[in-house]
């Protein structure tokens, strides 16, 4: 089934190209982007297409709580194959399906708690 990308990793896909997005994510506040390796594009890609903020988190303005705590709507809406999953499972649940959820990625079972 395919997903589009989210409007944030689109912008996070042309900052890996450019080789900027550790730049980007420190500048926005974001504390796990010191952490970022960016000599892996493709492996940059895989992370972005899962889930922008296996990057780090950005923290609300306001009170200073993780974007995904704060809003999480928001948690959803950033990345193209959560929206999907979210439809998905609510269609799902809704007929009575019972579903479990795989992942070659351990960081993205901890975005989906």
């Amino acid at each position: 089934v395919y997903s589009g990308m989210s409007k944030l990793q689109a912008g996070y896909a042309g900052l890996i190209e450019q080789g900027t997005l550790r730049d980007t994510l420190i500048n926005q506040g974001i504390e796990d982007g010191r952490f970022l390796s960016q000599t892996n594009k493709q492996m940059n890609h895989r992370k972005n297409i899962n889930h922008p903020f296996l990057f780090g988190e950005p923290k609300d303005p306001e009170t200073g709580d993780h974007m995904g705590s704060a809003h999480p709507h928001l948690l959803v809406r950033a990345s193209g194959k959560f929206a999907l999953l979210d439809r998905m499972l609510m269609r799902l649940y809704k007929d009575g399906h019972q579903v479990l959820i795989f992942s070659q990625m351990t960081r993205v079972m901890n975005v989906m708690e």
